[in-house]
C-alpha cells in the first residue's frame, strides 16, 4: 500500500501590485499545488488584478494540523487583521477546511470577529474619544483614510483610496466618450413616466399637525378629506 504525505502549511500570499497579502493554512499532498488562498477579499483581488500578479510563500512546513493552526493564530490576530494592508478577515487557529460549515467553527468565527470589531472600537476610541461613532459619522467618504476605513469594515473603501492616492476617484481622471455614451444610453428613459421612481405620488401637508409626507396620488382624496392640503410646505 502507498502511503501518500500530507503536508501542513502556513503560507503568505502577496498580491505583487499593491503589496497586500493574506496569511493562511493548507493541507495538501503537493506543495506546488498552486494555491493562493479562499479568503473573500483576497479571491476578489485576485479576480481584479490577475492571479499572474500574486505569489505564494510557504511561511512554515508543519508536522500536524494542530501546529498548523497554532503557528496562524500567533501570526494572524486582531491587530493584524485590523491592518490595511492585509485581506485577512477573522484570526487564525481554528476554522479552516476540516470543519468549516459546523456549528462549532460557526461560533468561533463569530467571537473572533467581535474580538476585531473590539480591537477596531478601542483605536477609534483612543483616536476620536467617546463619541467616535457620530465623529465618524461626520466624515465624508472622500475625508476618511484607508486605515480608518480599514478599522470599521469598509475595505471596499480602503482599496480605493489606496489604489487612489487617498481619493475616492482618480485625481483627473474621466470617462472615456464611449462609457459616457452607454451611461446616457442606460439611463434614457428611466426617468420618465412610470419608470420614475416618484410616479404616482405627490405631497401633502397638514398646518394644525406641522407635518408634510408624500402619498400616493389615488388616496389623495381620503387625506384631504382628514383636513390636509396638497404641497409640501405648511
Amino acid at each position: 500500500m502507498i502511503n501518500i504525505c500530507m503536508y501542513y502549511i502556513v503560507y503568505q500570499t502577496t498580491n505583487l501590485i499593491n503589496s497586500k497579502h493574506y496569511i493562511g493554512v493548507h493541507k495538501t499532498k503537493e506543495l506546488e499545488d498552486g494555491y493562493l488562498g479562499s479568503g473573500k477579499y483576497l479571491s476578489k483581488a485576485i479576480r481584479k488584478y490577475g492571479i499572474e500578479n500574486f505569489e505564494r510563500k510557504v511561511l512554515k512546513l508543519c508536522e500536524t494540523p494542530e501546529e498548523m493552526f497554532n503557528m496562524e493564530s500567533v501570526l494572524v490576530d486582531a491587530d493584524f487583521i485590523a491592518r490595511a494592508d492585509t485581506y485577512n478577515v477573522k484570526e487564525g487557529g481554528q476554522g479552516g477546511f476540516d470543519h468549516i460549515n459546523n456549528l462549532h467553527d460557526k461560533e468561533w468565527r463569530s467571537a473572533n470577529a467581535r474580538k476585531g470589531r473590539e480591537a477596531a472600537n478601542k483605536k477609534l476610541l483612543e483616536q476620536f474619544g467617546e463619541n467616535w461613532r457620530s465623529e465618524i459619522g461626520k466624515i465624508g467618504a472622500a475625508a476618511k483614510t484607508p486605515e480608518m476605513c480599514k478599522a470599521i469594515g469598509q475595505k471596499a473603501l480602503a482599496t480605493t483610496l489606496e489604489r487612489n492616492n487617498g481619493h475616492g476617484w482618480s485625481l483627473g481622471k474621466k470617462h472615456s466618450k464611449e462609457t459616457r455614451q452607454k451611461i446616457s444610453k442606460a439611463k434614457k428613459g428611466n426617468c420618465f413616466g412610470e419608470k420614475n421612481s416618484q410616479f404616482g405620488t405627490c405631497w401633502i401637508c397638514n398646518t394644525k399637525l406641522q407635518q408634510a409626507k408624500k402619498i400616493k396620488k389615488n388616496d389623495l382624496g381620503h387625506w384631504l378629506k382628514q383636513g390636509w392640503q396638497t404641497g409640501r410646505k405648511y
